[in-house]
């Protein structure tokens, strides 16, 4: 590498990962409700997300040995992104669970490749250093994960919730029969 990596980048992607996963948390009884599912059933989104995870963080430490640390990171995020933007437009439990995987799979990227990226641009007293920051920044994500979970499930997230119910009622009522007005983020936008 020509340049050392941003350190707050590095902090932010080693972050990212917990920090989606625990601001998922509290939202689970509105996804129970959402796909008429109980909540036990719901909570399986966690399994599916750490198991993802997992196989996430295996396979983007080798990519990012075979594509390049930035090629690698790039890809993971738009994994990432792709898995999130399924998971607002599940129909149904089954395909939210996969959005899960494939988001839990691409955000894994964030803490491997960071990682490896510090230890290329950085060692000895250096490395330590920016390691106790990564250390306080990971021990900090899952309060601050929990805390905004916590207040989109009070408030933005009741109305996105209703609002993918009204879309999809008015999709299900168009595919029988019916005339459906709008659609995505301009009728999001209605029921906010």
């Amino acid at each position: 590498m020509t340049s050392k990596p941003s350190t707050w980048l590095m902090v932010l992607l080693m972050m990212f990962p917990q920090v989606i996963e625990t601001i998922y948390s509290p939202v689970l009884p509105h996804i129970a409700a959402t796909f008429s599912v109980a909540q036990t059933t719901a909570a399986q989104t966690l399994s599916v997300y750490f198991i993802a995870f997992a196989l996430g963080v295996l396979c983007w430490g080798i990519l990012a040995d075979l594509i390049g640390r930035r090629s690698a990171m790039l890809l993971g995020l738009v994994t990432y992104g792709v898995g999130a933007g399924l998971a607002i437009i599940a129909p149904n439990f089954e395909v939210l669970l996969g959005a899960r995987v494939v988001s839990a799979f691409g955000a894994a990227v964030g803490s491997v490749v960071a990682q490896t990226m510090l230890r290329d641009s950085y060692d000895g007293a250096d490395l330590a250093k920016l390691f106790s920051i990564m250390g306080a920044g990971i021990a900090l994500s899952p309060v601050i994960g929990l805390f905004s979970g916590g207040w989109l499930s009070i408030g933005a997230c009741r109305c996105l919730i209703d609002a993918q119910r009204n879309i999809f009622a008015r999709n299900a009522s168009a595919a029988s029969g019916f005339r459906a007005g709008g659609g995505g983020a301009l009728e999001l936008a209605r029921y906010c």
